[in-house]
């Protein structure tokens, strides 16, 4: 199965103010991403020049995406229908070959699938579990942000809060500047966290649920009962930046030792650094809460879907099951069995 690709857009990108500081940021986003194990194409759009004229990155886009709709999304779903084909042919030869060595396991499976009729196989525990393994990752996944962005946030700090501040003659005046320049830096990185922690949360969820129903997968498969769940989620409907912090509350939160004096000294630079870092990870607390509560409450979103896929799929089941315990092997089906397997090989070897 292919990995789902994505396509990252970084839109405003006439605001760079030079080749290289584009770059620094699709370096930045991508570097994030592969931290998550997610491949994605990304984009520099500037929507405001799109609409002037012409915008190289939304043409690039546009041509992925209509890649992808005539050729990619093809094979993608091509490699399904192969792995589908290829689990019901491997059913096929398991039966023949039981048929044809030892009838007492065929006895023995009818009365296991008797056993499982009519009895669900995807219990609503399973998703319990993975909704508490998940609120669990929601924990650690803000516990970490909160120790990455204290090493992030330094480096914004020394690029803004330093000696260069001094150049102007009106040193509160260039306070201001100052935080609103730091704001904005920051604005970015933390919006660009909050996706990708979301992002992280959903494949958490998908792939906790997926590692809990495997063993009745297994159990199934080993009765000739195929399924082969896919989940798929709704994405998370947090797109206002949630880790957002007020002009005048950062403006207001800078250290008093913030002078010109202060500033010019490396001892005292480093002590206005470090003070400015932790009131801006103080500020940023309450966000960092409402944060966790908007994942929590998305864990609890794809709870309910993964009901809904769970109803979906074991009808699925108990179809198949009905059907293998309506289906009486002989001879002749054996043979039909035997046609069907040639005609898979030449189709899929």
């Amino acid at each position: 199965m292919k990995t789902k690709h994505l396509k990252w857009v970084i839109n405003a990108a006439d605001l760079a103010e030079s080749q290289d500081d584009l770059e620094a940021v699709e370096t930045y986003v991508s570097d994030a991403l592969r931290q998550v194990h997610l491949q994605s194409d990304i984009f520099a759009v500037s929507s405001r020049n799109a609409l002037q004229a012409e915008d190289k990155g939304i043409d690039q886009l546009k041509q992925s995406i209509q890649q992808f709709v005539d050729v990619e999304s093809k094979s993608i779903l091509e490699q399904q229908m192969i792995h589908q084909l290829q689990q019901m042919d491997h059913s096929y030869v398991e039966m023949i070959t039981e048929f044809e060595t030892n009838k007492a396991d065929i006895s023995r499976r009818q009365h296991r699938l008797t056993v499982y009729k009519d009895k669900q196989r995807l219990q609503h525990q399973l998703i319990d579990a993975t909704l508490q393994h998940t609120d669990n990752e929601v924990e650690e996944q803000v516990y970490h942000l909160n120790a990455r962005l204290k090493l992030q946030l330094l480096d914004d700090i020394k690029s803004v809060f330093n000696s260069q501040m001094t150049q102007n003659s009106d040193f509160n005046e260039e306070k201001k500047v100052s935080t609103k320049v730091y704001l904005d830096q920051i604005h970015q990185r933390l919006f660009l966290e909050q996706s990708l922690i979301t992002e992280r949360i959903k494949k958490y969820f998908k792939n906790q649920l997926t590692e809990q129903i495997a063993p009745i997968v297994q159990q199934l498969a080993d009765l000739h009962v195929i399924v082969n769940p896919q989940f798929n989620f709704e994405s998370a409907n947090i797109e206002q930046p949630l880790l957002h912090i007020d002009f005048n509350d950062m403006l207001n939160a800078l250290p008093k030792q913030l002078t010109k004096r202060k500033i010019l000294n490396p001892n005292g630079q480093r002590d206005i650094h470090e003070s400015i870092c932790q009131s801006t990870l103080g500020l940023l607390q309450p966000q960092m809460g409402l944060l966790r509560q908007q994942l929590e409450l998305y864990v609890k979103q794809m709870a309910v879907e993964a009901e809904s896929q769970f109803e979906s799929f074991e009808a699925n089941i108990q179809t198949q099951i009905n059907d293998l315990l309506a289906f009486d092997l002989d001879t002749t089906l054996i043979n039909q069995l035997k046609d069907k397997h040639q005609q898979l090989k030449t189709i899929l070897y």
